[in-house]
């Protein structure tokens, strides 16, 4: 019958709903009717053939997607297969929209019409090689008909090679992707170029699989593509695999926040406690004991920096593995930060014996730009461990530039070497995995959980750098990091003046030939010509022959270790001869006591430094040292120079600074620190005493307590600014046990200046009181 026909009118559907009510008859044969139209949706077609009654001959023949309203007629190609097996029958349906009285829609006119038979063929040689391959093969035509079809593509699709034959390849359309899809896809087909892709298909029995496809044009004799041959791969197995995973990544990465939160929460609960030990031991340990208290009080600091430690590794290994650890991009002092590591392991060393030096090479520029916390981080447990298994010697902390980076960027080496056990060559790769400990002598137990290592490694890497280990046993160990650092972006704070140096003499009387290097190229960068001693007796020669050859020595930098127990008889014995009466002595120490400055100052030293020495401190006191009158006969000695001198000298004033905390012992430890950095203490112990000493008087600077009660720290900040004078804002610098990243937006959001954590420590508040007291208030 369909044979016979040449054109007629069929039912169409609207998205994949057939159209209900009473169908308007157009034909005697076929019969048919408009859809409505929403212009918000692309439209889906579906021929249907039905007969004069109703009934269908043969339904979702052929699917035309994403038509859109407005869009001209379009036609397509299909097999129109009659019910009951009848032949099929090869037709053009025409998309045509029509305007109707009920609502504007579409028909599809079928214009039955001979098989062209010569697109129904390929090359003998290209389908020789595609019949038998492994993946999906599908040939069209230049108007888009297939035209061969591989025994893959039949297996992989449910259709046979006969019923697809002449057939737009959007018979096998699952309608997933977009009409952008498959407008890009062509337009790169059009412009001769291979489309690579992966797409949503549905099989003859309706089940939807995903196919990755390879689509290339075969030009004809005219140079213009004759065919288009699609090589596909069914990887629905792998494209399930990957929401599995997807969906199990969900899962872990919620587990991994919610053990992340637990951790912050109870770090800041473990934290607080510990604030308050840690900073009593200290204060403790300040105040005259008999040994035996030291000694256990030393133990409870000791013990609680081992938890505060422990609890920082716990928490940061959390944040490695989640992702969730982000690294600061600040300007910061390079010689600062390998200082800091010194001071804070010297403790440590002192109960050892052990010599900690630092040495910051000559061309590392002052200031970079990267995250000064972990790169402390990395130091401090290198450093750590270089004391914990080294019985005697020294630590060297150091840096040095990388002269391969130039790229406008600075390459830096940190290093710590020490002269302990030295470790075998075949346990080196052991050092840097997560919990492993590797102790060089099995008896000794050295404490820790073995996290250091391994999270130094990662905080590396993170960083874009590298770690690393050298070592010979029996001579000790190098633990190295290797960072690229970006310039500074900010200009250097004014330093101090250095010395009046030029030109002058200095002695250096050090047993130790590192400190001795350490010392010689810091003040020869300040103009002086040093001139080295190794002993006691040394010493006081090159101090006559200097003065008889008319060179007298300005200054001498005497370490305790090279005179001994008798550092009085030592100042004497070069006081008492001619040439060393005027000369200035500073001595540094690695084991400083209670009393020793006033002692020294007895004995005649112009200056008193402890060990490890900071550059600025040193700076400081060798200026106060040469600028010492000399003593009159009878008269008492000039005040000693220290480093608390040079750093009131440096401040030239007091600033006036309000403690803000809800716990006495937290505020008592706060105060007793800012008092110690030269500061003058008030202190408040919630947010509304807080604004009202603010509004009674001016302060310097507010250290406030994030979690406070009622009126909470950031509350309390904001209110404070509100309050400002014209032309003046109060520095406010939150202070919190906490390590959540909310906790630390709300200090910004509230207008504070930085944040500190708890255990206050002690160098960052004198670098926070440098930055910010001496900043003008107007530049704030």
């Amino acid at each position: 019958m369909l044979d016979s026909l040449t054109t007629a009118v069929l039912p169409v559907c609207a998205a994949g709903v057939e159209v209900s009510g009473r169908p308007r008859w157009w034909s005697s044969t076929w019969a048919g009717w408009a859809s409505p139209l929403d212009a918000a949706q692309p439209v889906s077609l579906a021929v249907a053939v039905v007969d004069e009654r109703g009934r269908a001959l043969a339904a979702d023949v052929h699917p035309l997607r994403a038509w859109r309203p407005g869009d001209p007629a379009r036609d397509e190609r299909c097999w129109i297969a009659p019910p009951a097996g009848g032949p099929r029958v090869h037709a053009r349906v025409r998309v045509v929209p029509c305007v109707g009285r009920e609502a504007d829609g579409v028909v599809a006119v079928v214009s039955v019409e001979p098989a062209p038979a010569a697109r129904n063929a390929v090359p003998a040689p290209l389908a020789l090689a595609i019949e038998h391959s492994p993946a999906s093969v599908v040939v069209t035509d230049a108007s888009n008909m297939i035209v061969y079809v591989n025994p893959k593509f039949e297996q992989a699709t449910g259709w046979s090679r006969a019923e697809v034959l002449g057939c737009n390849p959007k018979i096998l359309s699952s309608g997933e992707q977009p009409r952008a899809f498959y407008d890009e896809m062509w337009a790169t087909l059009l412009a001769g170029r291979e489309w690579r892709g992966e797409f949503c298909n549905r099989r003859k029995d309706g089940s939807r699989y995903w196919e990755s496809a390879s689509i290339a044009g075969v030009p004809g004799p005219d140079g213009r593509p004759a065919w288009f041959v699609a090589v596909k791969e069914d990887i629905t197995a792998r494209r399930e695999l990957e929401a599995r995973l997807r969906e199990a990544l969900v899962r872990a990465e919620a587990g991994t926040r919610a053990k992340s939160a637990f951790l912050s929460a109870v770090s800041h609960e473990i934290r607080t406690p510990l604030n308050g030990v840690l900073g009593a031991t200290s204060l403790l340990l300040d105040t005259a004991l008999s040994p035996e208290q030291r000694e256990y009080v030393e133990t409870a600091r000791t013990c609680g920096e081992a938890l505060i430690s422990l609890v920082g590794d716990v928490l940061d290994l959390t944040k490695l593995e989640s992702g969730a650890l982000e690294l600061a991009s600040l300007d910061f002092d390079v010689r600062t930060v390998v200082e800091q590591t010194a001071e804070i392991v010297s403790y440590r060393a002192r109960e050892k014996g052990l010599e900690v030096v630092v040495l910051t090479r000559p061309d590392v520029p002052e200031r970079l730009r990267g995250d000064p916390h972990r790169i402390r981080q990395v130091l401090l447990n290198f450093a750590g461990n270089a004391v914990k298994f080294t019985e005697r010697g020294e630590v060297v902390v150091e840096v040095a530039r990388d002269p391969a980076v130039r790229d406008g960027r600075v390459g830096l080496r940190f290093s710590v070497t020490d002269t302990g056990p030295g470790i075998p060559g075949h346990r080196l790769d052991e050092l840097f995995r997560p919990f492993h400990q590797l102790t060089p002598d099995p008896s000794h137990r050295a404490g820790g959980v073995g996290l250091g290592l391994a999270i130094s490694r990662d905080l590396a890497e993170r960083m874009g750098g590298r770690v690393g280990v050298s070592s010979v046993p029996g001579q000790g160990s190098t633990f190295w990091l290797s960072l690229v650092l970006e310039p500074a972006q900010s200009p250097s704070a004014p330093a101090d003046p250095p010395p009046r140096l030029e030109g002058r003499h200095v002695l250096l009387l050090d047993p130790s030939a590192t400190s001795r290097f350490v010392l010689r190229e810091q003040v020869k960068a300040w103009g002086a010509e040093p001139e080295e001693a190794d002993d006691a007796d040394d010493a006081v020669a090159r101090i006559a022959r200097a003065a008889a050859a008319g060179r007298p020595f300005a200054v001498a930098v005497v370490d305790a270790r090279a005179v001994g127990a008798d550092i009085a008889g030592f100042a004497a014995r070069v006081h008492g001869t001619e040439a060393g009466a005027r000369l200035a002595l500073v001595l540094l120490t690695s084991m400083p006591t209670p009393g020793d400055a006033e002692a020294l100052r007895a004995a005649g030293f112009a200056g008193y430094l402890p060990k490890p020495v900071r550059q600025r401190h040193l700076r400081g006191v060798l200026a106060l040292a040469l600028e010492r009158p000399a003593p009159a006969a009878g008269a008492p000695p000039a005040p000693i120079a220290t480093q608390h001198v040079a750093d009131e000298r440096a401040q030239r004033s007091r600033p006036r600074v309000l403690v803000v905390d809800d716990d006495a012992l937290n505020r008592k430890v706060g105060a007793r620190f800012l008092e110690r950095a030269g500061c003058a203490c008030d202190v408040a112990s919630d947010g509304d005493e807080a604004v009202r000493a603010v509004r009674a008087k001016p302060y310097d600077l507010v250290l406030m307590d994030l979690h406070l009660g009622a009126v909470d720290g950031a509350e309390a900040a904001r209110r404070i600014h509100a309050g400002d004078p014209p032309g003046r804002r109060t520095p406010i610098v939150g202070w919190t046990a906490s390590v959540l990243d909310a906790d630390l937006e709300r200090c910004r959001a509230a207008g504070m200046e930085a944040v500190l954590g708890k255990p206050l420590d002690r160098d960052s508040l004198e670098r926070l009181l440098a930055r910010i007291v001496a900043e003008p208030a107007a530049a704030r």
